[in-house]
């Protein structure tokens, strides 16, 4: 049958109109580093190894970081243990095929996490549509073009901590922001993205806790101290504020100069997640049981007496970031539980099992909210959907069997799941 002009012109426009609403997944935690999908496609809830399975690729080695997506590509970090290489993976959407694969060779020394709990490249890429910025710890930041070429390379210093690295970059108008650390000689950077030249930097500030500090190390003066935050941006678009997590110290701070704007103590020493914004609050869960509080933005110099809203002094053992619904702020934890805080007195509405097949129970990796679905998965593989509201609905438990401490990319109405073992693409009625 011919098909008239103007049916022609509707399909089209109906075609661009859905691929409008698609949206792009580009660094850790989503488009607006809230790990919220805002897009108008619906996401399946419910899937095994081989239903609504698109596709899955076998990955060359272990891995904790997590996809980006943008448009036809997907980019993961992964390292080579056996050729001491760190590289970024460049897929292609469609069928999950290597489209290049370019890094650095180092050699040296460097402790993690005893293998596989935290290998090296855990810290997920950041792109902008035309180029790919990764981390690899004490191999440096690389700036790749989407062909896989590198167009700079920038050293940034050795990091030395008991628990590797594990922070992932951002990108802040010219500049790519990244915190070099944990450890001693830690440090935020402000790149610049054209030639990796440095723009701005701000050392650790010097923790001062101790034995006296509040969290499940309380005691002992040797206690992990460090920072795992990627800082976020708040505020109107003629005051921005890059909002960053150091050891027992939270700062906000202009991306444009590194100036401080304001500071705000009371914090653990030891830090896992990273902030989210509601409205004009942040919200920080201190680690491994250390506090959690929530800070009004915008304040000038010393704010831990006038700008804190909440605090809990002692919270459950968090290492997830959080999600946001409504006025309700939703995280998993390393002891395998859900949690429901209210935004608003930072009170504890609720603290369920979320109960799978896995032995391994604890969350590494972070949440993701499509529509009012909450999506995290435990060590096992385990991913958890539970609605997003005031009371306890777990919907289901997808395991897929394999050992993941990343966080799933949202896009187009496609989950893209990092295991130890490969990258899983997940979509509604496409199975293996």
């Amino acid at each position: 049958m011919k098909t008239t002009p103007i049916v022609s012109l509707c399909a089209v426009f109906t075609m661009a109109t859905v691929a409008l609403q698609g949206e792009n997944w580009p660094n850790w935690r989503g488009p607006h580093h809230d790990g919220r999908a805002r897009d108008s496609f619906a996401y399946p809830s419910s899937w095994d190894k081989k239903t609504n399975v698109r596709w899955r690729v076998t990955l060359p080695a272990e891995g904790n970081s997590s996809p980006i997506v943008w448009e036809d590509r997907i980019f993961i970090t992964q390292s080579l243990p056996d050729t001491k290489e760190r590289t970024t993976l460049c897929l292609r959407r469609e069928d999950g095929k290597v489209l290049w694969q370019s890094g650095v060779t180092y050699t040296e020394e460097e402790r993690t996490w005893q293998r596989p709990y935290n290998p090296y490249c855990s810290g997920s890429p950041v792109t902008d549509g035309q180029f790919v910025y990764a981390s690899y710890s004490s191999a440096g930041m690389i700036c790749h073009d989407f062909d896989g070429n590198e167009i700079w390379r920038r050293d940034l210093g050795k990091i030395d901590h008991q628990f590797g690295n594990g922070t992932s970059p951002v990108l802040v108008g010219n500049h790519v922001i990244l915190y070099q650390g944990p450890g001693e000689n830690a440090a935020l950077y402000a790149l610049n993205k054209k030639d990796g030249s440095i723009a701005w930097k701000i050392d650790r500030p010097e923790p001062v806790q101790g034995a006296d500090r509040k969290d499940n190390f309380r005691g002992n003066a040797n206690g992990a101290i460090s920072s795992y935050v990627t800082p976020v941006l708040v505020g109107e678009a003629n005051r921005p504020e890059l909002v960053m997590g150091f050891p027992e110290l939270i700062m906000g701070i202009d991306p444009g100069t590194g100036a401080e704007s304001w500071r705000c103590r009371g914090i653990n020493p030891l830090l896992y997640a990273s902030p989210v914004v509601h409205q004009t609050k942040v919200i920080f869960l201190g680690g491994y049981g250390g506090p959690s509080m929530a800070i009004q933005t915008g304040g000038r110099g010393d704010v831990s007496d006038s700008h804190v809203v909440w605090k809990n002094e002692r919270a459950t053992s968090h290492l997830a970031s959080g999600v946001i619904h409504g006025d309700h702020f939703f995280t998993f934890t390393m002891n395998g539980m859900a949690e429901c805080i209210d935004l608003n007195s930072g009170d504890l509405l609720w603290h369920e099992r979320a109960r799978g097949e896995g032995k391994d129970t604890a969350f590494w990796g972070s949440p993701v909210l499509a529509g009012d679905h909450l999506i995290c998965l435990n060590r096992s593989g385990d991913a958890m959907v539970v609605k997003a509201s005031a009371t306890f609905q777990q919907i289901a438990a997808n395991g897929l069997g394999e050992v993941c401490n990343s966080t799933p990319a949202l896009s187009n109405g496609q989950i893209f799941i990092r295991t130890h073992e490969a990258l899983w693409c997940i979509q509604q009625d496409r199975s293996l």
